[in-house]
């Protein structure tokens, strides 16, 4: 099974994936309010790319530090720095079949003139002091003014003290979310700030995490599943956490609440050739590949299990194909067909209702194909009053037939109407989701 995750996390002062913290001195470091982060996740064969692109308030302080947990071992997680993040924009196949829809419906209504009417509108510590304390340092590197290491630590006092390298003043207890990690099989990402001069140098869209072309935390590690870090957020308490995640590969959250919490949208992205050197170096699938986008706002206190994924079927994509596959050319048959299907209907049914008769009206129908002009001609030139079950006794024989035609030419503009919003919410029925 392949999983990509593309998240963006939009939080006030926390994020989705761990804890942060900034200052000026590194003896006084305090909570950072996370901005903006995007990560992109790629799982295959139990194995997980993570790119994280992280905006932060720290950059605008002088020193800062942010950490993120992983399920696995130190030995088995490889970290750098990329200099880009990729960009997806892709749309909800089954919302691109709804709207063609709608618009060939629209067209078919075009045909009547009351029904167009209403259409218009329509970071880096001393490594020898590191490794005298009581954890491991599996891997650092720097780059583009940020330095990333790969640490596993007994308890939190060890990892704030792996901190401490750089800023003493920071007390376990700030990292009191981060305990359920230190269990031997777990990992911390620390990411530090070493330099803001070289990071605005490499991040010449801007330093928050919406712009492509910016330094990013890549990792890869194994695990079983596509996983995301969120219960190390709960440290943030009352904050609220606003979030946003595009996971490639049409999925659902497996922790349970979050279900509830996220909103789904699922969408497609097209082959682009702006993509290639992702794909080329393996964080993009080739071709067309779906994703999903959850979003939402969750309390930080209520993040109490990480987020975990599981691939889910999509109905109606089948659906949404053929629909896609109707071409100009195959279209417009459709809606000729269309038009003349419901005008003979529409006729019909006027004259049934009017007249007690189905052919001969049905028939006269038929000239709406021309557009109502050419049922209001082919009107003029029948004498409707020759169908009436009963002759009409008195009145002037002009004035009566005048107004059969206005009758009949109202009414069927309203059945045509009708009719054609029954087809409508038909053909789209295999299309509706929540």
């Amino acid at each position: 099974m392949r999983l990509v995750l593309a998240a963006i996390l939009v939080a006030y002062p926390a994020l989705a994936d761990g804890m942060a913290f900034k200052g000026r001195d590194w003896h006084a470091l305090a909570s950072a309010i996370e901005n903006e982060q995007i990560a992109l996740i790629r799982h295959e064969n139990g194995v997980q790319r993570m790119l994280l692109s992280v905006d932060l308030e720290m950059a605008d302080e002088d020193h800062g530090v942010w950490i993120f947990p992983l399920p696995c071992p130190g030995s088995s997680i490889e970290a750098d720095i990329a200099g880009e993040f990729p960009r997806l924009m892709g749309a909800d196949p089954r919302v691109q079949a709804r709207q063609a829809l709608s618009r060939g419906m629209t067209a078919v209504r075009a045909f009547t003139v009351v029904p167009l009417f209403f259409e218009i509108g329509c970071l880096l510590p001393s490594l020898s002091r590191a490794r005298s304390l009581g954890l491991t340092v599996h891997s650092e590197v720097e780059k583009f003014g940020l330095h990333v290491g790969v640490v596993s630590a007994g308890d939190l006092s060890e990892l704030s003290a792996y901190i401490g390298t750089r800023a003493a003043a920071l007390d376990a207890r700030a990292l009191a979310s981060m305990s359920p990690y230190c269990d031997g099989r777990s990992s911390f990402v620390v990411t530090w700030i070493t330099s803001k001069t070289e990071l605005r140098a490499a991040s010449p869209d801007g330093l928050n995490a919406g712009s492509g072309r910016k330094p990013c935390v890549d990792v890869s590690f194994q695990t079983p599943e596509p996983f995301f870090p969120m219960r190390a957020t709960s440290g943030y308490g009352e904050a609220e956490v606003r979030l946003r995640l595009f996971v490639i590969g049409h999925v659902a959250p497996v922790a349970d609440g979050y279900e509830r919490a996220l909103w789904r949208d699922y969408f497609v992205q097209p082959a682009r050739e702006r993509l290639q050197p992702f794909v080329a170096d393996g964080l993009l699938p080739e071709g067309d590949f779906p994703y999903t986008v959850f979003s939402g706002g969750v309390e930080a206190r209520a993040l109490t299990a990480d987020l975990r994924f599981k691939a889910i079927h999509l109905p109606g994509l089948k659906y949404s194909s053929a629909v896609a596959s109707i071409t100009a050319r195959s279209g417009l048959p459709l809606i000729f067909a269309t038009v003349a299907l419901l005008s003979w209907l529409a006729g019909g049914v006027v004259g049934l209702t009017q007249f007690g008769r189905w052919r001969e009206p049905a028939r006269l129908g038929l000239w709406h194909m021309a557009t109502i002009a050419g049922l209001f001609g082919a009107l003029r030139a029948t004498e409707l009053s020759t169908w009436e079950r009963r002759p009409t006794a008195a009145g002037d024989p002009a004035v009566h037939e005048r107004n059969l035609r206005r009758r009949f030419l109202a009414y069927f503009v309203l059945t045509f109407v009708v009719l054609s919003v029954i087809v409508q919410v038909a053909i789209t029925l295999p299309l509706r989701f929540s």
